[in-house]
């Protein structure tokens, strides 16, 4: 029984997105920023050759991709370091569906009414082998660390359970039950968390699920979700997860995300589908007014919307890998190009770097009997290249007054400032000190001044 998609059939998902029923309040809101250009982002092609090529995935500079340019599917794999394009070795039957970590791709391989979870290890030239040899029904394989998450269709043709296996013991775990439908698990990069999402036999009542593993083939699950998501699809409802963070549509058709372990719902006030996310960058396919799918992203360490593109043709499928060590970001999308079918591209981008933040280490000030009153404190920066000429700010001095502050740099290490002021009259008075960073980082204190009687 084949669920998985042709690039036709993922287009049809894709148009048949729309409004969906409103369901639960989220607990908060998110509203973005105006979608500003990636800073300094390259486009470049994977593969945009006859044919179709979809359901693309990243990691590392590994891009993989369903290919039917010619008769039934194979995968292929890109790597931007060296420029290559190649084949998984394929002998016979369908290869379809990859996900890639590291060196490894994961996929479906049909043939002989089976389908296997394949994998293949780009870098030591092994035949690609299943992850078992019975004749299983499994597909949509998802990985990360040593974990593989695939729908498992073997025991029920209709409702799919989520299995994981632990790549180290060849131990699998069943997370799901044939009692309800189950589709698109996702795999945290270091394999502790699968996310998916679960739905009634016919599909509706759909709920976002995830599951922590606690030791080797033992694993917690739980439902995320109290108010039903938008149905799983292709380019639709899909959870993703970093390990910490699960992202998914919400039922108004929001993008919403909340801890692995459960807990507050954020919904972000922007539309988005296919949702995925790696580190705190979040990608999503945002229809626009002619029904048109771009790729989108947010970060959440910065708030910052990204329009990743900005095209009238209908977006299939995203993925998004984050560099660890230079925060540099790969998001791949496939587009319908309608004249030359579906094609795959990858775009370079680092996000902007939140400023790094201001500490206000003490605050103190006095004043005499005839008001006159000097407030100081000391502050440091966690960018070790801060310099005075970035700084702002001011003292409020608690009587509707402000002054701007006098900076210099503190002998003791990091940097000072202070103002003087007059009150009117005696009393006690909470005074504010606010130092600014043209970066962007702000930080506050309170201190309260005495005014004595005269």
């Amino acid at each position: 029984m084949n669920r998985w998609r042709t690039a036709a059939a993922v287009a049809t998902a894709v148009a048949a997105i729309g409004a969906v029923a409103a369901g639960g309040a989220s607990a908060a809101t998110a509203t973005p920023p105006a979608p500003i250009a990636p800073p300094g982002m390259t486009v470049q092609t994977v593969n945009n050759g006859p044919g179709g090529q979809f359901s693309p995935a990243v990691s590392g500079s590994l891009v993989t991709y369903t290919d039917e340019s010619n008769p039934g599917a194979q995968i292929r794999y890109h790597d931007f370091a060296t420029g290559t394009d190649a084949a998984v070795p394929q002998s016979s039957g369908v290869d379809v569906l990859s996900d890639v970590f590291g060196t490894t791709v994961v996929y479906t391989h049909a043939i002989a009414g089976c389908e296997w979870v394949y994998t293949y290890d780009t870098s030591s030239g092994n035949p690609p082998a299943p992850v078992d040899s019975a004749c299983p029904q499994r597909e949509q394989a998802s990985i990360g660390g040593g974990t593989i998450a695939w729908e498992d269709y073997t025991a029920n043709a209709t409702n799919g359970q989520i299995v994981v296996l632990d790549r180290s013991t060849g131990v699998e775990t069943a997370l799901t039950d044939t009692s309800v439908l189950s589709r698109y698990p996702d795999v945290s990069p270091d394999g502790s968390t699968v996310a998916w999402i679960s739905c009634a036999s016919d599909g509706t009542d759909c709920h976002v699920w995830d599951g922590t593993r606690t030791a080797t083939g033992v694993w917690a699950t739980r439902q995320l979700t109290s108010a039903a998501v938008a149905e799983p699809s292709p380019s639709g409802g899909r959870a993703g997860t970093n390990g910490s963070i699960v992202v998914y549509t919400c039922a108004d058709g929001n993008v919403c995300w909340q801890p692995a372990a459960g807990g507050t719902e954020t919904e972000l006030a922007f539309t988005g589908v296919d949702t995925r996310i790696s580190a705190n960058l979040i990608v999503f396919l945002h229809p626009d007014a002619l029904g048109n799918y771009n790729v989108f992203a947010y970060d959440l360490s910065t708030g910052t919307l990204y329009e990743v593109t900005n095209g009238i043709d209908t977006i299939g499928t995203t993925d998004v890998w984050v560099d660890p060590q230079t925060g540099q970001a790969h998001v791949v999308w496939s587009v319908n190009e309608e004249t030359n079918g579906y094609n795959v591209y990858e775009a370079t981008f680092t996000p902007v770097q939140p400023d790094p933040p201001l500490t206000i280490t003490r605050f103190a000030g006095v004043a005499d009997r005839r008001g006159n009153a000097a407030a100081g404190f000391t502050f440091t920066d966690a960018d070790p290249n801060g310099n005075l000429s970035q700084y702002s700010g001011t003292i409020d001095w608690g009587d509707g007054s402000q002054s701007p502050l006098v900076l210099t740099r503190n002998p003791l290490g990091g940097f000072a400032a202070g103002g003087v002021h007059h009150y009117a009259h005696a009393g006690a008075y909470a005074a504010t000190a606010t130092i600014h960073d043209s970066g962007g980082a702000t930080a506050t204190r309170t201190t309260t001044i005495v005014v004595p009687s005269r």
